[in-house]
């Protein structure tokens, strides 16, 4: 048997590298299935693109070139023919034949159509300034909250390419080479996945020939447990050898009891021969019987002092008939000296089974106490891992409660988007309301002016000019018509191009969803291998199993048959032996009796002195094994204190292992804090994009010159419903990520629940070795394997520390990274908002200036047929501008507001004005919220600052006059 258990170690150590293998074969799969789920997060968690409007970037490349409808516009509105054309068909109008001809309404219906077009212009590079500044939030927002090395090497762009990207907006961009660059990136990105895919299927491929190369070391270590246990068959045969030769022994040994046995039955021929000679030697048995007279007479001059056996007879003087008497007394004091030494020994035998009871009653008091303990840590165990499952539930719906804020959200931004869009609604009517308005203002002071121009003779001229210029305007729109064709033409190439990318997109998530299927048919496999392993190793362990207990129930049946055989033969020998013994008497019955008497005393005698040598003997082992036990007591009483002291060393592990999990526990709760933290960033993002919205939404009341306008204003409530859908989605993701990291805190506590239940294992077998010890002492394996345990412990406390210090060390960074971008976003904000309502200020005095001057110079205009209107005087006084002038400036300032991105709340009519002041009237308590939005956007505005000083540089004289003479103003009211 213990050579059966000496060949068990290896194969139980080869089952533990086994389960060891098997499990970083486990922990390797789980890496390649988190890699392979961070390349589908990469591609998943970019939303579905819509089929975009002009003015949104594309899927694959969103800041790297400028927006097809913003390319556009500014071509258009940067074109010098177009420019040039504009300028000069609106001059023509306004300085033609007559001044405004006999037929100002045409006219002024061409001059509209012209200043809304330039408005149209202004306001859709204002769009697209407001759609890169949500792009940018949105790239912002998606980099800082991902962290992983593929997504960033596969979709970012450093800040040079950004701001390369940003400065080719401002440059003229053809659309068909934009599209090809496009169609080219995305090329050169489909390449890459397909690289990144075909790299992914080598490695896994290298993976699988490791597994297979590990599958057959797996195999070579069964056949090798298959050899071992085939040379323990072979040791159990031998030692079935060596048990057959000692029954061969034994029978050897019988046969020579046989042969014994004849030589007593010649020695007992030859004491039948030699009782003729006894008869003989009956003068050396008397001389005999004087010895024991003389051995009697010793003994009782010994006995008490002297004392006779019988009173006034000593043994010298004593007959030979009274000498029997003398010898049956002096053995009874010997049997009764004997018996109290044997209640001596047995009063000793009860104290030593009275001790041995105590020691086994406290053995077991001791494992019941340890057991009680053992069962409460498991209990307390089980409790804390309940409690870190309910909180692990309570996690899971506080992330179904954000979802479901979220979807919340997402439909308040729908409803918003319903109301904006009934807003749409009134500001049409109010629009019209208000050019009807102007339209009758403006008939009745073209009414004035035809009185005024009635005496004239100059209508003819004016007629033929005004069928001059209609046949322009015709020629003009059929110039534009051809060019309103093209640009469809190249919409529609563009819509063709996006719809290839789209495919293309659409055949990169089909590979990455066939490497997904690869990867999980993989995991699959490694499922499939390791159960076969597992079946194998039980089938194993169940075949050596029964092998052995067959072998040994054969092995235990022999004995018990040898050894019946070998009892029936003594037991027969025995019998034998007993009727020559009886032989033997009855024999020596024949003696006379006084030989008989002479024969039992001496054998008695020497039954005495054996007895009495035997019962010394006996005594002096017993004192031997007394001592023996007091120094297994002693011993036992040192191993129990050092148990004892083991006990409060796992007692001290358990402590610190309630500390490791107090310290998760404080973990989890920061990590939980963070998530709290991360949400009411979320929070705050949808709320600056909110805030934009209604930025967006302000600047939408100056458009109130046409029905182009509302329509422009339908489109971009449409965009703010995507984009609130885009947002709902990002916060979509941002809950998923955060699942992820609560799947990681998961992963955490089950690797401290592993730990825990290695501690245990390791408890268990401690108390294992403890009882194998005290059964047969082996202290050297027993602490063997506690210092096995003790350094997997320390090992994996060590993984634990290093993978939380590394989260520490990951989520410092991340609050600084946060920090810096607030502090730098809080600043940047502050200055906008100064700059802003600098602006404000300045566009309020103007219009209200210009509302003064307008009702007065109108009347004072005059027309000049066939003339030039005079230059402007800038010497002159407020009353010196006119008419064209006042529209010019006013035409300035407007684009000066469009090219100011930053400027987001204009200031329009009372009416208009009452409206976009209930929407922004919290701007200064809401500074530090916009500041949260991202550097890009703060970019932008500073760029748009620039934009405006350019602008302010690139005003008309009039517009500068009208500007200084409102500074001047403003500063003589302040004093």
């Amino acid at each position: 048997m213990a050579s059966y258990m000496s060949a068990g170690l290896p194969a139980a150590h080869d089952g533990a590298s086994l389960d060891d293998q098997i499990r970083q074969l486990e922990l390797e799969g789980s890496i390649l299935r988190s890699q392979v789920d961070e390349i589908l997060s990469d591609v998943t968690q970019r939303p579905p693109q819509p089929p975009p409007p002009p003015d949104t970037p594309t899927f694959y490349d969103s800041s790297s070139r400028p927006h097809s409808r913003a390319g556009r516009s500014r071509d258009q509105s940067r074109s010098p023919y177009r420019g040039n054309q504009r300028s000069s068909s609106v001059d023509a109008i306004l300085a033609g034949p007559g001044g405004a001809g006999s037929r100002p309404s045409d006219y002024h219906h061409l001059a509209d159509s012209s200043a809304e077009q330039h408005e149209l212009d202004t306001m859709s590079s204002k769009l697209d300034a407001q759609a890169a500044a949500a792009t940018n939030l949105q790239q912002r927002l998606h980099y800082t909250s991902s962290a992983s090395p593929l997504h960033h090497s596969g979709y970012y762009q450093p800040h040079h390419q950004q701001q390369s990207a940003r400065l080719s907006r401002t440059e003229v961009l053809l659309p068909p080479a934009s599209a090809e660059r496009e169609l080219r990136e995305s090329r050169e990105q489909a390449e890459h996945l397909r690289r990144e895919l075909r790299s992914a299927h080598d490695r896994q491929l290298r993976e699988k020939a490791e597994l297979r190369a590990q599958l057959d070391g797996l195999r070579a270590r069964l056949m090798e447990a298959n050899g071992q246990r085939e040379s323990l068959a072979n040791q159990r045969a031998r030692e079935a050898a060596a048990q057959d030769d000692l029954i061969g022994r034994l029978q050897a040994s019988v046969e020579a009891l046989q042969a014994a046995n004849r030589e007593q039955e010649a020695a007992l021929l030859e004491t039948n021969r030699r009782l003729d000679t006894a008869k003989r030697r009956q003068f050396g048995l008397e001389a005999a019987l004087a010895d024991v007279r003389g051995v009697l007479a010793d003994v009782e001059t010994r006995r008490r002092g002297g004392r006779p056996f019988v009173e006034g007879e000593p043994v010298s003087q004593q007959e030979d008939g009274v000498l029997a008497t003398t010898l049956e007394r002096c053995l009874q004091e010997f049997s009764a000296e004997i018996e109290d030494r044997l209640r001596d020994i047995g009063s000793l035998e009860h104290e030593l089974s009275e001790s041995r009871r105590s020691f086994l009653a406290e053995k077991s008091e001791l494992e019941a106490a340890w057991q009680r303990r053992c069962s409460e840590s498991a209990d307390q165990y089980e409790a804390e891992l309940r409690k870190l499952r309910d909180r692990s539930a309570e996690e899971q719906r506080r992330l179904e409660l954000v979802a479901e804020d979220a979807r919340r959200e997402a439909e308040q931004l729908r409803s918003k988007a319903d109301s904006r869009s009934s807003r749409v609604a009134e500001l049409e009517s109010t629009l019209s309301r208000l050019i009807d308005d102007y339209d009758r203002d403006r008939k009745a002071w073209e009414s004035k002016r035809s009185a005024l121009e009635s005496g004239l003779d100059s209508t003819q001229t004016e007629l033929a000019e005004s069928k001059r210029l209609r046949e322009e305007a015709i020629k003009e729109s059929a110039l534009i018509e051809p060019r309103l064709k093209s640009a469809e033409a190249e919409v529609e190439e563009l819509k063709a191009e996006r719809d290839e990318l789209s495919e293309a997109r659409d055949s990169a998530e089909t590979e990455l969803h066939e490497v997904k299927t690869k990867l999980t048919a993989k995991s699959t496999e490694v499922a499939e291998l390791r159960a076969l392993i597992e079946a194998l190793k039980e089938e194993s362990d169940s075949l050596t199993k029964e092998q052995v207990t067959k072998a040994l129930a054969e092995e235990q049946q022999y004995t018990q048959a040898q050894s019946r055989s070998l009892a029936t033969q003594l037991a027969a020998e025995t019998e034998r032996c007993e009727l020559q013994a009886k032989e033997l008497q009855a024999v020596k019955a024949d003696v006379t009796a006084l030989e008989r008497r002479l024969a039992d005393q001496s054998e008695e005698r020497l039954e005495i002195e054996e007895r009495l040598s035997a019962s010394n003997e006996e005594l002096r082992h017993l004192t031997e094994r007394l001592r023996q036990r007091d120094e297994e007591v002693a011993r036992l009483a040192a191993e129990r204190d050092r148990q004892y002291e083991q006990e409060a060393g796992r007692a001290q592990q358990l402590a610190s292992v309630l500390e490791d999990y107090r310290h998760l526990v404080s973990l989890f709760e920061d990590r939980s804090g963070q998530l709290a933290a991360l949400e009411s960033r979320g929070r705050l993002g949808v709320a600056e994009l909110e805030r934009a919205a209604a930025e967006r939404d302000s600047l939408y009341l100056e458009l109130k010159d046409s029905r182009l306008e509302v329509a422009a204003l339908r489109a971009d409530s449409e965009a703010a419903r995507v984009a609130s859908g885009r947002e709902a989605e990002a916060l979509r993701k941002r809950a998923a990520e955060l699942a992820a990291r609560l799947k990681d805190t998961r992963a955490e506590l089950a690797l401290a629940r592993d730990a825990l239940k290695a501690k245990e294992e390791a408890e268990e077998a401690t108390a294992a070795a403890a009882r194998r010890h005290q059964a047969a002492p082996s202290a050297s394996a027993a602490s063997a394997a506690a210092k096995k345990q003790q350094r997997r412990q320390q090992q994996l406390q060590e993984r634990r520390l290093m993978a939380l210090e590394a989260d520490n060390e990951r989520l410092v960074a991340e609050l600084d990274t946060w920090a810096r971008q607030c502090k730098e976003a809080t600043n940047s904000a502050r200055q906008a908002e100064a700059a802003n309502r600098r602006l404000r200020a300045q566009l309020a005095a103007c219009q209200q200036v210009l509302r003064q001057q307008l009702p007065q110079q109108q009347p004072q205009a005059p027309p000049q047929p066939r003339r030039k209107p005079p230059p402007v005087d800038e010497g002159k006084s407020n009353g010196g501008a006119g008419a064209d002038d006042i529209r010019a400036a006013l035409a300035d300032i407007q684009s000066l507001l469009g090219r100011r991105p930053a400027d987001k709340e204009a200031v329009g009519d009372d009416e208009v004005g009452d409206s976009a002041g209930e929407g922004n009237g919290d701007a200064d308590a809401d500074g530090q919220i916009k500041g949260k939005a991202g550097d890009n956007r703060l970019q932008g505005r500073r760029r748009g600052t620039a934009g405006g000083c350019e602008a302010d540089r690139a005003l008309s004289p009039t517009s500068r006059r009208l500007l200084r003479g409102l500074d001047d103003k403003r500063g003589t009211s302040q004093q």
